[in-house]
């Protein structure tokens, strides 16, 4: 990154549209030409500059590398693999996804936990377990 030293301008105009649907269309197709095209300077004589302010501005743009004088091969786009290989590589192919979930995950669960039925294993705390169950 370089540092550029230019004047920042600032116009401030007003473009009247009129009363008239002709006079409005008029005003709203010179704005969309002078967007599509980037010549403001029909736009500019058309309405009514307000005021122009300028000012000293620094702003930091990209170097500019010198063209390399390597004999580069042009691409079609077609057969450019490598970094569509980059991108893949960790993820696993869809024929190792079972029905169990990603990760190799037992069936029913998720995250680890069991989602179906009542375990008593001894993995779950007391103060989990269900209290109708010690007082029957």
């Amino acid at each position: 990154m370089a540092n550029q030293s230019g004047i920042a301008i600032t116009i401030r105009a007003f473009l009247p549209t009129g009363k008239t649907l002709d006079e409005q269309f008029t005003a709203l197709g010179i704005v969309r030409d002078a967007h599509a095209t980037g010549d403001y300077t029909a736009l500019l004589k058309a309405a009514a500059v307000e005021e122009v302010k300028t000012e000293q501005k620094t702003r930091r743009v990209a170097e500019v590398t010198p063209p390399s004088t390597q004999d580069e091969t042009p691409t079609t786009g077609e057969g450019d693999e490598s970094g569509l290989k980059a991108m893949l590589d960790g993820v696993p192919p869809i024929g190792d996804i079972d029905d169990a979930g990603q990760g190799g995950e037992p069936a029913g669960t998720v995250g680890g936990a069991q989602m179906e039925g009542d375990d008593d294993s001894a993995e779950v705390p007391a103060f989990l377990k269900n209290k109708k169950k010690n007082a029957a």
